[in-house]
């Protein structure tokens, strides 16, 4: 891993994510984020003047997941007009918008994951509350 960190525990936490590719024997440890790249770049990519397609890391179901969610949320006049509905009625009712509501969570998660690592004091998140 090419990342500094200036303690030990920030190295130790960091170094807990770590996953080896194990792709044919691949010895590569990195991030989740990081694996994803280099099997696509080592392992994944098309040989050169092949005229073969690239592999697809997703599942045919994955695809048509995506494709449909896309469809479902495309900018029509139908759609923006189903939205804003859906906003006003959330405002009516004083609940908080889904995106606000994602963000809440995941920062839940982190500072939660950050404590039991037991980096939250180094992070500075120690002294933040978790918020409903």
């Amino acid at each position: 891993c090419q990342r500094t960190f200036k303690q030990l525990v920030q190295l130790n936490a960091h170094l807990k994510q770590h996953q080896v590719c194990g792709y044919q024997g691949c010895t590569f440890s990195a991030i989740p984020k990081v694996l994803k790249e280099h099997r696509e770049k080592e392992h994944f990519k098309p040989k050169e003047n092949s005229k073969t397609k690239p592999v697809c890391l997703e599942s045919e179901e994955e695809v048509q997941a995506y494709l449909r969610e896309r469809r479902e949320n495309y900018p029509t006049a139908a759609n923006m007009k189903r939205k804003l509905e859906v906003a006003n009625v959330r405002k009516e009712l004083g609940q908080l918008e889904p995106e606000k509501m994602q963000r809440r969570k995941r920062l839940k998660a982190i500072l939660e994951t950050q404590k039991k690592m037991g980096v939250a004091r180094i992070a500075g998140t120690d002294c933040m509350q978790n918020t409903h």
